[in-house]
């Protein structure tokens, strides 16, 4: 797949001394990270983002920009293989794994017993970017423009930046590694969604 034709998700995230998580994902970049989506009320699922991994792409990358900038840019990046919908009928021994790998638990050092929100999806080899990404300079798919530079919620379907295909490359590569050293029963639960 060439790098223009790679899709990828822009979704603000927290990131402070009070809640870093950001910071976590790249502390944590060699191992995989569960973050949760539509935790703040009566959001929607990631469809969108879901049905790219079911049907167009192995891999997803993710890219973050910190909630509270003046100036949008994208500055972490990160990559997932893999998204359930809260309510979907997870393995235990899945289930138990992604809620023991919650962002909350490193992050702000919270036990959290059962996943919350809507979606839930798995993230490694974050990367804090050296430049900064504008938001203007994401193609929305959409609607094939820039991103809107005010956008403060939601996440967006973007083509993923040029300069970011060999992070990608190799970010890819990494998630398969790591998989591969994964408890049977979690990579087999991770392989049939």
């Amino acid at each position: 797949m060439a790098a223009g034709d790679v899709e990828a998700v822009v979704l603000p995230v927290y990131n402070s001394p009070e809640c870093p998580y950001l910071d976590t994902l790249v502390h944590r970049r060699d191992t995989f990270t569960t973050f949760t989506w539509g935790w703040q009320g009566a959001g929607s699922r990631m469809a969108r983002p879901r049905e790219i991994l079911v049907r167009e792409q192995t891999h997803l990358p993710f890219l973050f920009s910190e909630t509270g900038q003046d100036q949008k840019a994208v500055t972490h990046a990160a990559v997932s293989r893999f998204i359930a919908h809260v309510g979907d009928a997870l393995p235990a021994d899945l289930s138990a794994w992604l809620v023991a790998h919650l962002v909350e638990r490193f992050a702000l050092d919270r036990e959290d017993s059962a996943l919350g929100g809507t979606s839930v999806y798995v993230l490694t080899a974050c990367q804090m970017l050296r430049v900064p990404i504008p938001y203007e300079r994401l193609r929305l798919l959409s609607e094939d423009r820039g991103l809107d530079p005010n956008k403060q919620r939601g996440y967006s379907i973007v083509r993923l930046p040029p300069e970011l295909s060999e992070w990608f490359a190799s970010a890819s590569l990494n998630w398969d590694r790591y998989c591969a050293l994964l408890p049977e029963g979690v990579r087999t639960g991770m392989a049939q969604l």
